[in-house]
């Protein structure tokens, strides 16, 4: 297995600051295992009325950063950037997404992701298969 695609299966609800429920609608993930990199990370929710698309900031992003937890001074996952409208606050809308692989050979992943754009955004959840 070198390149793997996986698609939403099941998620959380996106929630954003004020404490609103939305609704996921595509999350897609693409990954390198030879290069050891997520080679797209694509999302898109709607949460309040507000749409929120984003994707890998700059190419291809460590496979590493993505999968290891959070430790002092190290990475925050990988970056994510996009759009947001209506309703967005001032700024790009900035983020990152982390997570982990289950199952035999990777069938299965679990991630998480927040987005951001001045006083408001989002987080959630989301469960995939290839």
């Amino acid at each position: 297995l070198v390149n793997a695609s996986y698609t939403l299966v099941g998620n959380t609800a996106p929630t954003d600051v004020a404490g609103n429920a939305g609704k996921l609608n595509s999350l897609n993930v693409g990954v390198n295992f030879s290069s050891q990199t997520i080679t797209r990370y694509d999302l898109n929710a709607t949460v309040a009325g507000t749409t929120w698309d984003a994707h890998l900031a700059g190419g291809p992003a460590s496979l590493s950063n993505f999968t290891n937890p959070q430790v002092a001074g190290g990475a925050n996952g990988i970056a994510l950037t996009g759009t947001c409208s209506p309703g967005c606050g001032a700024g790009p809308v900035t983020g990152s997404a982390r997570g982990t692989f289950t199952g035999n050979q990777a069938q299965g992943m679990i991630t998480s992701y927040q987005l951001q754009s001045g006083s408001n955004g989002i987080v959630g959840v989301a469960a995939l298969k290839r």
